[in-house]
C-alpha cells in the first residue's frame, strides 16, 4: 500500500499505522462508511446521543486502542459522537481534579 505521508506504515505484524494525510483519509472513510451514525453501543456505555454526527461533530474511535495492541485500520475503527466517545473510553468530563 502506498502512504502519502512518510512516517505512515504497516508493521510487520499487520498492523496499520497512519499519519497526517493518511490519518485523515482513514478519517473520511470511517465516516462515508458509518454513514455518519454513532456506532458506540448504548447498552455497553449508556450516552445521550444524537444518532446521526455530522463531520465536525463527530469523532474517531478506535475498537482497540493503540495502547492496548489496536491499529489504525477501518475494521479498527468506528464513528462516534463526543458523548459517547467519552463514555467508550470511561470519561467523566463532569469530573474535575481537586488537589487535597
Amino acid at each position: 500500500m502506498k502512504y502519502a505521508d512518510k512516517d505512515s506504515y504497516i508493521h510487520l505484524d499487520g498492523r496499520e499505522f497512519l499519519f497526517g494525510e493518511d490519518k485523515s483519509k482513514r478519517r473520511a472513510e470511517i465516516y462515508q462508511r458509518d454513514m455518519g451514525m454513532c456506532q458506540i453501543n448504548q447498552k455497553k456505555w449508556p450516552h445521550k446521543c444524537p444518532g446521526r454526527v455530522l463531520w465536525f461533530g463527530g469523532e474517531w474511535h478506535h475498537v482497540r486502542s493503540k495502547a492496548r495492541g489496536g491499529d489504525d485500520s477501518l475494521a479498527n475503527g468506528v464513528w462516534a459522537c463526543r458523548a459517547g466517545h467519552r463514555a467508550a473510553h470511561n470519561r467523566e468530563p463532569h469530573l474535575k481534579w481537586i488537589k487535597l
